[in-house]
């Protein structure tokens, strides 16, 4: 693995500051596993290897001059020159650091997956700085974070909030520290000596709760690195100091004070670099917030309030920890223990460089679906389309749901994400529903370039204008469930017509098609393009097995939806009729009852598994001929085995071959049933209480239709051409 890692830092001038040492550290372990690393400044905009030496500055800038526009500029020209470095060179990975967004940000995104290093919540942080900050990073900071592939977060904090947000891959790693590098404290003090590092200008690092000790606890002498002062009786100010200098005056000195205030910039959580480096020589602590590697409870450190008056109100317990670990040797042994075993950079950057290896290798993708996922959340499609990316997921790739319907989109679980280019249109007719498939298509333009994506994966639906653009340049798969030809001949004259005139529009996008069965393969083979057929899924353990019903008469029942002729009730309801010693029910389908006939109408997913939990035998779609097909996959056919129930149906199965004894495979006719009464009153009373059938109905689900069987075929195909477009390029 190659990896870019782009730092803010200028290298030459800081090669012995904190940040540089800690990221120098990092990279050495890296290389040591075998990774290959380049660190890019961009404060100069040079280029280094693993051991910090110049590769390349043949693009290099001198912008010494320091103050906010002059910062400003800075960024914005290094971001520019990083686009067009980006474009020449090659690396698996970029690794950058959390910096505001600037113009040319989404470009190096897209062109690289990019791991984002969170080290602090940045709106509580520009809050607390500059107010000018804190608006422009609001307004832009979605523009950089959303084009990350993944984010490693410093606190359990900060990825909470990050990964909520943006519902991207994440970990949490805290900062850890080469504690061979340290060595541990072994003089004694004629009086306790505390000491703090820390830089001017930081509010929530509470220099001047620092102060107020020092003030307070006059039998302490305080001794503060990083920031300028006048020295006092007990209170020592060393200023900005190299790492070897900070390093020796931690040694001389008994207790390490951490950030004081981190409350100012609304965090809770942290983890420090001087907390690790104070561990590493051996140094208790003191602490006002969640350390992400501790408990909270050792011996070797003091929990106190993350409040405005925790100091104040702690003075008492602070002097009193500060007098039991003073020359106290087995602390300090007990510290540097902690800081080998559990703070040390081996042992984190391995599980650092394990996750970026998943980053390489996970795709992200886009689903797009047409329904209303907020009202559908329990509709058949709905629930098979989130078994699928949840399924995918667990394949090890990142999906996010985009419903076309109202333009919002979803996590795997269905959780709303994003609604920030929702539109409402709750009409219902054939010139809303084109327009809102119009209008979702303009939306789509615009909002794919919020993401960067490795492939869209969509649903079969019509061509309209802006499609092309909108998904111009990028790899789409497409799922073929229809003949769409004969389904838009049987529903509508005028959509038939602009379908034939613009499938090819379509169609031609896709690098890949998925289909339900071999029948809609061969209609869309003339775009040669590779098409993997694989019927539908299910996830069989959603759904309870019912081994006997207990019912005295046959109950038989059908699941369909109004206005589809090709599902065949007229079918079913004149089967009633010549076989009145069995019961049917219709859910789906609205009408009166009659004799032996009840009708269910609309009914939620836990209703439909409810009342098919009452069932003996279940029909399948009896018309397919309507739409000119012969064969296909529903899921409704994958649920009545799942539970349980026989089925008899009138078309070809992609999954089933005819000779289970408990399917019943009737002929695509329009006389299917007319000639075939007999023998599905057979099969009828076949079934009829028999616990071993429901139990073989059970184990074929499991066996070959779950959604884990299937999925996993779906995801080999998707990555293959996927991979194999990118090899064309």
């Amino acid at each position: 693995m190659k990896i870019l890692y782009v730092i803010d830092q200028n290298i030459e001038s800081g090669k012995t500051s904190g940040i540089i040492h800690k990221i120098k550290n990092k990279i050495e372990i890296w290389s040591q596993e075998g990774v290959t690393v380049e660190i890019m400044s961009l404060y100069s905009f040079k280029l280094y290897d693993s051991n910090l030496k110049l590769i390349d500055d043949s693009k290099s800038y001198n912008l010494k001059r320091h103050g906010r526009y002059f910062t400003l500029a800075r960024m914005l020209y290094s971001t520019f020159l990083l686009y067009n470095f980006l474009k020449n060179n090659n690396y698996d990975l970029m690794y950058i650091r959390q910096r505001p967004y600037m113009p040319f940000t989404q470009r190096c995104f897209k062109l690289i997956k990019t791991v984002i290093e969170i080290n602090t919540y940045d709106v509580g942080e520009y809050k607390a700085i500059s107010k000018a900050m804190y608006i422009i990073n609001n307004l832009t900071r979605d523009r950089f974070y959303r084009h990350a592939r993944g984010f490693l977060c410093v606190t359990k904090e900060l990825e909470d909030i990050f990964s909520k947000q943006y519902n991207l891959p994440s970990l949490t790693i805290a900062n850890g520290v080469d504690s061979s590098k340290y060595i541990i404290k072994n003089n004694i003090n004629e009086k306790p000596r505390l000491v703090f590092v820390g830089s001017p200008g930081y509010e929530w690092h509470g220099i001047d709760k620092v102060e107020y000790l020092a003030n307070k606890l006059k039998e302490f002498d305080f001794h503060l690195v990083g920031m300028d002062g006048v020295n006092r009786d007990n209170i020592t100010y060393h200023g900005y100091c190299s790492l070897e200098k900070t390093k020796e005056i931690v040694g001389a000195c008994d207790v390490g004070i951490c950030s004081l205030s981190l409350h100012v910039k609304d965090m809770d959580e942290a983890s420090p670099l001087k907390s690790r480096q104070y561990l590493a020589q051996g140094l208790p602590v003191i602490y006002a917030y969640n350390d992400t590697d501790m408990k909270g409870d050792e011996r070797f450190a003091l929990k106190i309030a993350n409040s405005k008056t925790n100091v104040i109100s702690s003075l008492e317990n602070i002097k009193h920890f500060v007098e039991e670990v003073y020359s106290n040797k087995d602390i300090s042994v007990e510290a540097k223990e902690f800081a080998k075993n559990i703070l040390d950079t081996s042992i984190k950057e391995k599980v650092r460089l394990k996750f970026l290896n998943e980053i390489k290798n996970k795709m992200h993708i886009i689903y797009l679906i047409d329904q209303n996922i907020e009202e559908g959340k329990t509709a058949g499609i709905v629930y098979k389309v989130r078994d699928q990316i949840q399924q995918w997921e667990r394949e090890g790739i990142h999906v996010r749901l985009i419903s076309l319907y109202s333009f919002k989109v979803y996590d795997t679980n269905l959780n709303l994400i994003d609604s920030s280019y929702f539109f409402s249109i709750n009409a219902h007719n054939s010139l809303v529903t084109l327009f809102r498939l119009f209008y979702s298509t303009l939306k789509l333009l615009f909002h794919l370039n919020s993401y960067s994506v490795d492939l869209i994966y969509m649903r079969t639906r019509p061509y309209m204008p802006f499609t092309r653009l909108a998904l111009k340049n990028k790899k789409i798969i497409m799922e073929l469930n229809t003949n769409d030809i004969e389904e838009w001949k049987s529903l509508n004259k005028i959509m038939h017509i602009y379908n034939l005139s613009t499938r090819k529009l379509f169609y031609s996008l896709a690098i890949g098609f998925t289909a339900v069965g071999d029948e809609i393969a061969k209609i869309y083979e003339s775009f040669n393009k590779p098409i993997k057929i694989i019927g539908n899924a299910i996830k069989v353990e959603d759904y309870k097995l019912i081994e006997e019903t207990g019912n005295e008469r046959p109950r038989i029942c059908f699941v369909g939806s109004p206005g589809f002729p090709w599902h065949g009730i007229d079918k079913i309801r004149f089967l009633a009729t010549k076989v009145p010693e069995a019961d049917f029910i219709f859910i789906g389908e609205s009408g009166e009852d009659y004799d032996n006939v009840k009708f269910y109408g609309y009914c939620s997913l836990d209703k439909v598994t409810n009342l098919l939990h009452t069932c003996d035998i279940a029909i399948g779609t009896m018309s397919l001929h309507e739409k000119g097909m012969d064969s296909t996959s529903t899921i409704k056919t994958r649920q009545y085995l799942a539970q349980g129930l026989p089925i008899f149906y009138g078309y070809r199965e992609t999954d089933f071959t005819s000779k289970e004894d408990f399917l019943l495979e009737l002929p695509n006719t329009p006389d299917n049933v007319t000639r075939n009464v007999e023998k599905i009153r057979e099969f009828i009373f076949y079934c009829f209480q028999n616990k071993e059938l429901r139990i073989k109905c059970r184990k074929f689900a499991e066996s070959f239709l779950d959604v884990s069987v299937k999925e996993h075929q779906r995801v080999e195909f998707i990555k293959k051409v996927y991979f194999d477009s990118q090899t064309k390029k």
